[in-house]
């Protein structure tokens, strides 16, 4: 211990040197000075060192075993030199007097028991007395701040700090190093690519770090050197490969990092600080509770998240076996799978609506459990909160068809006992064919169905059970429906038809071959349901018709094809994703519909619809003739602060165009008031708003006709809002006054503040697309166009083959 404190007194400062030097080296600073100053700051530090060496030996004095000894006793609190007494002998020898040797026994005793209290003291090295300046605490901090700044470049760091770069007196070691990420396609990154012209340690070291998504594919081209030059990246090095054509080569994938190095022959050529980005795995949400809908389908709404896009989604419904009755089980315990529809161009943030029929299926009435699952194109997962639920189940009404779904769900409960039951069941209820309306098809199902389960062997029992509650199903829907159960699923078919289409890589001619067929399957739809609401009314099923409830809206054909154009437009223009959610809004509107007897409509609907599509051509030239006005009262001059007038621009702003602006205002006011008088004819009643849009229309003529060209836009801006006012009071008030005529297809009353699409409507009730992303017809147009002068640059042939290439892959967006 005195060697080690004698040590450290004379040789501390060694330590402080070292630690600067560490500090020095491990902040990177000796690399950049120039060759010569490096290797001068070197050899002045080596001098240094050895001064301190010499110093520290020159100091240094060795302990004696006295000194240990007394430091021994001292630490121990032992009087008397106890260490030296067992050393000591007697001056005349023990054997000369006996009593001499006794007291010499009994001394050497009492020291021995002393010396069992003998310990060694922490070390003590007054270096405060010699390091006045606390070199020593500064040193360490300094040290520490290092390592902190330090990444995992701490090993090339050392190695530059002692070797001086004399490319000088050498050849070039390299010429260039071209780096190349290329991120994956999924993220829609785009590639980087850098050059450094330079081998000099330290040149391409960056200020700001690079950012590489993760997965990435690393490319490094070395040209010039002999040497195989080396990778190092995340702790492992990579060496580049000698290409035919000379250089060096090198791909990795990028996982992980925070610098990478290039080197060739003990020499750093190039390195970069990077930032390698995550790829998180996709969130999957159920934004509402599944719900059930007027056609007893499965509503279930999904949205998904991911930072570069979700690929895939799904729906997984389970049995919840903690809220089923064990005697309740079905024979099918195989989780369902509802597969998620997803725009083609992997959406990072994308909502959804999701409509499936479960109601043939075992589970139907049964609580169950829905987890929605979203796959990113790394092959991440996420999945969903849990939502526990009653599984839609179908209510028939018809005695027969009530029956023989009966008999299907006995059947399914336990078939090797029910098989012979039901059989007999099925049997008696195909004698009454009078309950069923006399359909052969009927009898022939169940007389069939009666058959297989009597004749069917133990072996074939799981899969003829399948097959024949399905034919059990068809069968109850037939007596129920009629042929609307068909339609409806020939719609539900085409539909879906649709929807993968536009998920997919579908081209505009098979969008629109699937909207024709969607199209021509709701017509079919439609009349399916009108003929079963007629025939269900000369049975004297249905009460007799009366009015719709209050706020109810009909559907027609009309409209339906109206919707379909529109979306169908979307789809030409490359809007998928908004045609998705068109989509999605069709067949929640289609899964609402109440079928109902209605009263039959008034007369002069068509007159009316006129007289509103007059309204909207007003409104239109109006806003035309503001935002004209509006421009020009921008190019010629405005009041000024003091009364002062700015002078109008050269040619702009001249008497003869305030003059047609005045006539134009003054025949749109006179149009007004003669779809006012038509109006009032027609309903008796004129809205007040429209009252309040000719007055403004009145001062936007005075203002254009006196030069006050703000004014008027003014006046103009209000004229038009009047109008649209006044549109929506008109369209209240001929939808309380017309009803639908008999058997026509009508949508619940909507909620407060929405319409039955479920867009936001606004003051007067009129229909608002406020907070639907869908495009304007112009943007529609606009797009269209794009499209079209797209293809015709790509049909010339003598473009190069890079312009060529490029408008490919534009096209693909579309």
């Amino acid at each position: 211990m005195l060697r080690a404190e004698r040590a450290w007194l004379a040789g501390w400062p060694i330590a402080v040197w070292a630690i600067g030097f560490l500090t020095v080296a491990l902040l990177d600073a000796l690399p950049v000075l120039p060759a010569w100053m490096h290797l001068a700051v070197l050899v002045a530090l080596g001098g240094g060192l050895a001064g301190l060496l010499w110093r520290a030996w020159s100091r240094y004095r060795p302990p004696t075993l006295a000194e240990a000894e007394a430091r021994v006793e001292r630490d121990s609190r032992l009087h008397h030199r106890p260490l030296g007494t067992l050393n000591d002998v007697p001056a005349r020898p023990l054997d000369a007097d006996p009593t001499t040797a006794a007291l010499w026994r009994v001394h050497v005793a009492r020291t021995l028991d002393r010396l069992g209290r003998i310990r060694v003291g922490a070390p003590r090295a007054p270096v405060a007395t010699q390091d006045r300046l606390a070199l020593r605490g500064l040193a360490l901090l300094c040290l520490l701040v290092a390592i902190a700044a330090t990444d995992a470049d701490w090993s090339e760091r050392l190695t530059d700090a002692v070797s001086p770069d004399f490319a000088f007196a050498r050849p070039s070691v390299a010429a260039r190093v071209d780096l190349l990420v290329n991120p994956p396609d999924y993220t829609g990154t785009a590639p980087v690519f850098i050059t450094v012209e330079s081998g000099r340690p330290g040149a391409a070291r960056q200020s700001a770090p690079l950012d590489i998504p993760t997965g990435s594919t690393l490319t490094v081209r070395v040209a010039g050197g002999s040497d195989t030059p080396v990778l190092r990246l995340a702790g492992r090095d990579y060496d580049l490969a000698a290409l035919a054509e000379g250089g060096f080569e090198a791909q990795t994938t990028v996982r992980g990092g925070e610098t990478l190095w290039v080197r060739q022959g003990g020499d750093t050529l190039a390195s970069w600080q990077i930032q390698v980005i995550p790829d998180t795995p996709p969130q999957a949400t159920l934004p509402e509770p599944p719900t059930r809908t007027e056609r007893n389908a499965l509503r279930i709404p999904y949205r998904g998240q991911d930072d570069y896009g979700v690929v895939a989604m799904g729906a997984r419904i389970t049995l919840d076996r903690a809220a089923l009755d064990a005697a309740a089980r079905p024979i099918d315990s195989d989780p369902i799978a509802v597969d998620l529809a997803l725009p083609g161009r992997a959406p990072p943030d994308y909502d959804g609506i999701a409509f499936t029929d479960l109601t043939p299926h075992p589970w139907a009435g049964l609580p169950v459990r829905l987890q929605v699952t979203a796959t990113d194109a790394a092959g991440q997962t996420g999945v969903s909160g849990t939502m526990r639920f009653v599984l839609p189940e179908r209510e028939f009404t018809h005695p027969i068809a009530r029956a023989i779904v009966e008999q299907r769900r006995t059947l399914l409960r336990d078939p090797a006992t029910a098989r012979l039951p039901v059989a007999e069941s099925l049997d008696t209820l195909s004698l009454r064919p009078d309950r069923y309306y006399d359909d052969t098809v009927v009898f022939l199902a169940l007389r069939s169905a009666a058959e297989r389960l009597q004749l069917i062997g133990p072996e074939d029992l799981v899969d003829a059970v399948g097959a024949i509650q399905r034919l059990l199903w068809d069968t109850a829907l037939r007596i129920e429906d009629g042929d609307l159960s068909l339609a409806q699923q020939a719609l539900r078919d085409a539909q879906q038809a649709l929807r993968d289409a536009l998920a997919g890589d579908a081209d505009d001619d098979e969008i629109a071959r699937l909207t024709e067929q969607l199209r021509q399957a709701m017509g079919r739809y439609l009349a399916a349901a009108q003929q079963d609401l007629m025939e269900r009314l000369a049975r004297g099923e249905l009460p007799p018709p009366m009015a719709p409830p209050e706020g109810a809206e009909i559907i027609d054909q009309a409209r339906l094809n109206e919707f379909l154009d529109q979306l169908q437009s979307m789809s030409d223009a490359g809007a998928r994703e908004q045609a998705m959610a068109m989509l999605d809004q069709l067949q929640g509107m289609m899964e609402g519909l109440q079928i109902a007897p209605m009263m039959g409509q008034p007369s002069g609907t068509e007159a009316f619809q006129q007289l509103l599509e007059d309204f909207q051509d007003l409104i239109g030239a109006q806003q035309a003739l503001q935002e004209q006005v509006f421009r020009d009262s921008q190019q010629t001059g405005t009041p000024q602060p003091g009364g002062a007038q700015q002078p109008p621009r050269p040619g702009q702003g001249q008497a003869g165009d305030t003059t047609q602006h005045a006539d134009t205002q003054e025949a749109l006011r006179r149009a007004l008031g003669d779809l006012m008088r038509e109006l009032g004819e027609m309903s008796g009643a004129i809205p007040p708003e429209l009252g309040g849009a000719e007055l403004s229309m009145r001062e936007a003529t005075r203002g254009l006709d006196g030069g006050d060209l703000a004014g008027a836009a003014d006046a103009q801006g209000r004229a038009v809002e009047q109008l649209m006012q006044g549109l929506g009071s008109a369209l209240e008030q001929m939808m309380s006054q017309a009803t639908p005529g008999p058997g026509m297809l009508t949508l619940p009353p909507p909620r407060s503040g929405s319409d039955p699409l479920g867009r936001p409507t606004g003051s007067s009730g009129a229909f608002s697309t406020e907070g639907v992303e869908l495009p304007a017809e112009a943007d529609t147009q606009r797009a269209r166009e794009i499209q079209r002068e797209l293809r015709n640059r790509l049909g010339q042939r003598y473009r190069p083959m890079l312009e060529l290439d490029y408008l490919e892959r534009l096209l693909d967006q579309f």
